[in-house]
């Protein structure tokens, strides 16, 4: 048996050549985040989330739920708990040995892939590398979003945007 791994909800597409696969006893499964389930948007999104799952998700045998908010957000929609599972989402391991690294051997880096907007919390993590200021770190963030320059005008405010690289979107492998 195979199982396929689709990316989001929303964006994933049930093509017919998964349907085949899941027709000949293939798994599938879904990787996803939670939705911003703040205001009045917010719960319309949960609403539409429970309607899709109760309508369509008679194909989908688990989620891989990014963090906790991501569990709570899919059981919430109606998924039951055994078809929803904590996920950990990585791209790839530091080329730079973990030991060497927090042993202060080499300058740590960091790289945050995705969106900046506001629920991504962005301003936490740049107001965390700011009260790191006397260690050696490096940082990447890869991604766009409404909140970029305003996320650039925090770390010049902080004093950390001579060690913070803002690069566009990327494709997976292509944002060394």
């Amino acid at each position: 048996k195979s199982v396929h791994l689709l990316s989001g909800y929303r964006g994933s597409n049930l093509s017919a050549a998964v349907l085949r696969q899941v027709e000949r006893g293939a798994k599938v499964g879904i990787i996803a985040e939670c939705c911003d389930s703040r205001g009045m948007a917010g719960a319309l999104r949960r609403v539409r989330c429970m309607w899709d799952v109760t309508r369509d998700w008679s194909r989908v045998d688990f989620v891989l739920a990014m963090g906790s908010l991501g569990e709570s957000w899919w059981r919430g929609c109606g998924l039951p708990n055994d078809r929803v599972f904590p996920f950990g989402y990585t791209c790839e391991m530091p080329s730079i040995p973990l030991a060497e690294t927090f042993g202060g051997k080499a300058e740590f880096r960091l790289m945050y892939l995705g969106a900046i907007i506001e629920r991504k919390g962005l301003d936490v993590l740049l107001a965390a590398l700011a009260l790191c200021k006397q260690h050696s770190w490096k940082a990447e963030f890869v991604g766009s979003g409404p909140l970029e320059s305003k996320a650039r005008e925090m770390a010049f405010k902080l004093g950390i945007l001579e060690r913070i690289r803002f690069l566009p979107p990327q494709q997976i492998g292509r944002a060394h």
